[in-house]
């Protein structure tokens, strides 16, 4: 009968650089330095997390790629870097804005086109109701909706 022991958890800091528009669908990821290399999340390791703030996060021994993403070996909260310049810190959060605003320009234009579709709607169900109506009344319904419009 053989034991076998399951080899302990492997713990690593890594430096939240705040969101980046992930360039394989478009969408905004959440960019973190470790070491070097820059790894990618869809989701924040931990929320409210500021730029530069240093996190640590804990993988099994077996699978680095992989991450606890809750419970006591969930990301944590370490403190914040010490070993970068403001320029290049400023540099991640002008990126991080940028993406950001990328993002949330990209879901206004979303919502204003569904509008737009859905406003179409409406003006079409006003035509409607008008086509049946003589000039003098198709005047008096025009300013009716206008009034309407404007909270009259």
């Amino acid at each position: 009968m053989s034991t076998t022991e399951t080899p302990e958890p492997v713990s690593t800091d890594v430096t939240y650089i705040g969101r980046r528009t992930l360039a394989s669908n478009g969408k905004l990821g959440y960019a973190y330095l470790e070491g070097q290399r820059t790894r990618y999340y869809t989701a924040p390791l931990v929320t409210g997390a500021q730029i530069g703030a240093r996190i640590t996060i804990t993988s099994p021994a077996d699978e680095p790629d992989v991450y606890f993403s809750k419970g006591p070996r969930g990301p944590r909260i370490a403190g914040h870097v010490t070993d970068v310049d403001e320029p290049t810190l400023t540099a991640w959060q002008v990126a991080d804005r940028a993406a950001y605003q990328l993002k949330a320009d990209a879901d206004a234009s979303k919502r204003a086109a569904k509008q737009a579709a859905h406003l179409e709607q409406h003006i079409e169900a006003l035509t409607h109701a008008a086509r049946p109506l003589t000039g003098a009344q198709r005047a008096a319904f025009a300013r009716y909706v206008e009034d309407r419009i404007r909270g009259w």
